[in-house]
């Protein structure tokens, strides 16, 4: 099988179940929502975020090295990377029991024992990872795809379950670990690899300079991704934190319903196009071609809709939420970008430009959530997280073109103006309906069905263009 065919093949595996896996995520989160009270969601958040500083060095890069690696000279290193994987996960699951005893006195006796049971987890997440990247590594994504529905099901139904029988954070926890034990298993059972007892020092001396700035990286995620939740909670309350936390994670859906679905793909393929300048550029183009005009329609849906959708779907005690959620309409859009951008500096082989520009982020992040918490503005700290991925946006952007010459026009310019048009068309259709159920489906429809009609009129040929490069693609052999 080509290298064009088995990409599209791991791709339409990872694109169907992955909209099946956000259906079954959205569901289980809104039953979720409908059960347990904001508080609860901080205290999860909360634990989260405080072993998130201790379980950043699981992603030391072992296991991104096995897909990254094409290096014939460099021999054992699966193996190699599978014992360290392993090691370093004992090495933080002892790590985060520590921590979990250690904040008990000052968080509480929930938050304490959810970070301890979190802990124990570690090690099976990091087989799991270091087994999904060795089939990742050979671009076979069906036993991934569907171990990951399967485990995502099972667990939010055991969630909710807990959930209905009064757990409260629990549940939370019930969710999380099921899911975990479930897909280690999965991937237990879906690779036949067969851990042999070999360790390679050059191996290891490869994933050592691979994998100490691949952990910076994911510092830096972490610190992107839990610090704001950390401050949140600590300064301005667990309550407030709950609302935060539910509208972050419906920031991620823009993620997830544009290029979260064919995510898990991108950086094997980007690692096997590195040799090729002509490669990297085709594939870079044909993923933000579609990602770009996916994040504006939505981005717009959120910018008028965002509020009234959280309110509807979660109930009125999730108000603020909405409120949060609809200021986080910039974060939605650019987010999927910043992550196709560094998963294209980091497959390329350029690793350390992305490391740079993380570093400028944090700088920026760090000082503008703290003084937003510490004025106990959850306004700010939403602003500084939208403006975090604009910037990272524009510095990834920049260092790709160094890279390989980018058309940013065609690829950005026509869904801009297709975006900014039917904000300014929407807010007028926003005033001819009903603030009813069916007022906003119709909203929702009108508004979807005016957005394609302007993108189409200013870009026809693009379009038929790139869909008969999918077209061809999927009928060559």
């Amino acid at each position: 099988m080509s290298f064009a065919k088995k990409t599209l093949t791991s791709t339409a595996w990872s694109f169907s179940t992955g909209y099946v896996n956000i259906l079954i995520g959205f569901v289980g989160n809104l039953l979720l929502a409908r059960i347990l009270m904001p508080e609860d969601f901080g205290i999860f958040a909360l634990a989260s975020s405080l072993l998130v500083f201790v379980t950043v060095f699981t992603g030391f890069g072992s296991q991104e090295a096995i897909m990254v690696c094409h290096d014939e000279a460099i021999v054992d290193l699966i193996p190699t990377a599978f014992w360290i994987s392993l090691a370093i996960g004992v090495i933080v699951a002892t790590a985060g029991i520590l921590t979990g005893l250690a904040v008990w006195p000052h968080y509480g006796r929930t938050t304490g024992l959810i970070i301890i049971a979190l802990s124990a987890l570690v090690p099976f997440t990091s087989l799991a990872n270091a087994r999904d990247s060795l089939l990742r590594r050979d671009m076979v994504y069906k036993p991934i795809a569907l171990t990951l529905t399967i485990s995502n099901a099972v667990s939010f139904v055991l969630g909710v379950v807990a959930a209905l029988f009064g757990m409260g954070p629990w549940a939370l926890l019930v969710r999380v670990g099921s899911a975990a034990i479930f897909y280690w298993l999965g991937m237990e059972v879906s690779s036949n690899y067969r851990l042999q007892r070999i360790y390679n020092k050059e191996a290891a001396r490869w994933i050592w300079n691979f994998g100490w700035r691949k952990m910076f990286m994911q510092i830096n995620d972490v610190i992107f991704g839990r610090f704001d939740s950390l401050m949140i909670g600590t300064f301005i309350g667990e309550t407030q934190l709950g609302f935060y936390s539910q509208s972050y994670r419906l920031a991620w859906l823009g993620q997830q319903f544009t290029q979260g679905a064919i995510a898990p793909i991108l950086l094997p393929m980007f690692a096997t196009m590195q040799s090729s300048v002509d490669k990297l550029r085709y594939g870079f183009e044909r993923v933000t071609y579609w990602v770009c005009r996916a994040i504006t329609l939505l981005g717009a849906l959120i910018f008028l809709l965002g509020k009234s959708a959280v309110i509807f779907l979660y109930g009125q005690k999730w108000a603020m939420a909405g409120q949060y959620f609809q200021i986080m309409f910039v974060f939605f859009m650019f987010l999927p970008l910043a992550v196709m951008l560094k998963y294209f500096l980091t497959g390329a082989g350029y690793i350390d430009r992305a490391l740079k520009i993380s570093w400028v982020q944090v700088g920026f992040f760090v000082v503008g959530v703290s003084i937003g918490a510490f004025l106990k503005n959850i306004t700010m700290v939403i602003w500084v997280v939208n403006l975090n991925y604009v910037l990272v946006v524009f510095l990834m952007g920049y260092a790709a073109q160094r890279i390989i010459p980018i058309n940013w026009l065609y690829l950005c310019a026509a869904p801009a103006l297709a975006f900014a048009i039917t904000i300014v068309l929407g807010q007028r259709l926003a005033t001819l309906l009903p603030e009813t159920f069916l007022g906003t489906l119709l909203f929702v429809i009108g508004l979807t069905v005016l957005y394609t009609a302007i993108l189409s009129i200013f870009e026809y040929r693009s379009l038929r263009r790139e869909i008969d490069i999918i077209v061809k693609v999927s009928q060559r052999n």
